[in-house]
């Protein structure tokens, strides 16, 4: 069951990645570098912007295509989310 969870998972080739920050760092990359390895282009968002050499996208209207798939760093917050509609 777990690899039928991992496919379906690695399946999309855009992802939206909410939430990737420098509190995180070192998972964010992995989580970045997973998607990338299975061939998906990542675009990570955060209205804070970009730290450590990674380009991060400001708001929803910064992604340059339609993702298939969306991942949501488990603390992200509403408030934080609220802010990618400016």
């Amino acid at each position: 069951m777990l690899d039928e969870f991992v496919a379906f998972f690695f399946i999309a080739d855009k992802v939206l990645f909410f939430g990737y920050s420098k509190k995180h760092e070192a998972f964010c990359k992995a989580v970045k570098a997973a998607f990338e390895e299975s061939g998906a282009r990542v675009f990570p968002v955060n209205p804070i912007g970009g730290f450590g050499g990674v380009e991060l996208l400001r708001s929803f209207g910064d992604v340059p295509a339609k993702p298939g798939f969306a991942y949501a760093l488990p603390d992200f917050s509403f408030h934080q989310a609220t802010r990618l509609y400016s």
